[in-house]
């Protein structure tokens, strides 16, 4: 697991409509609004990134990506993080691209058409240590090439080494 974080904010997804800090202890209940915002914007290169040729080979492209999201509290004084509540939501997708095409007519949608909707869990998922910290998902990505025999493939590194976390590594909730 890795955090989606912008890469500067660990472990928040962004800093502003995304935490509120409320000073207690309260006498009182207090409301927050907090907002997020996950737009699904990946980017794909359209030759092999190690290769010396830039002729573009790209023609496929799929990804299933799975995501969880947390609305926690933390004690800052405690540094203790309490989860709220848990959604997971997914993404699918796969495009065909003709690279001799012209811009705009490159890229055909095969589907999924309609994606599922995120889904409050009814059990709370503990956070890995490991989604807390860097690297984030943009820069801990391996890029997979696979040749249209399906048989041979390149293996594009992470831009940062992600760390892998023991299986026992998670925070206390």
């Amino acid at each position: 697991m890795i955090s989606d974080s912008d890469g500067k904010h660990y472990p928040w997804y962004g800093p502003k409509t995304e935490v509120k800090t409320i000073h207690g202890p309260t006498s009182e209940f207090e409301t927050a609004q907090l907002s997020m915002s996950d737009n699904f914007f990946p980017q794909v290169t359209w030759s092999i990134p190690i290769s010396l040729s830039r002729t573009a080979r790209l023609t496929n492209v799929k990804r299933n990506q799975s995501f969880y999201v947390w609305l926690v509290a933390k004690n800052l004084i405690a540094n203790k993080i309490y989860i709220l509540k848990t959604i997971r939501w997914e993404m699918s997708l796969e495009i065909v691209v003709d690279p001799t095409k012209s811009l705009g007519e490159r890229a055909k949608l095969i589907g999924p058409f309609k994606q599922k909707q995120p889904v409050i869990l009814n059990k709370q998922v503990k956070i890995p240590v490991c989604a807390l910290h860097a690297p984030n998902a943009n820069s801990g990505q391996t890029l997979i090439w696979r040749n249209a025999d399906e048989e041979n493939i390149t293996v594009v590194p992470p831009k940062k080494r992600v760390i892998q976390c023991p299986s026992d590594c998670l925070i206390c909730c």
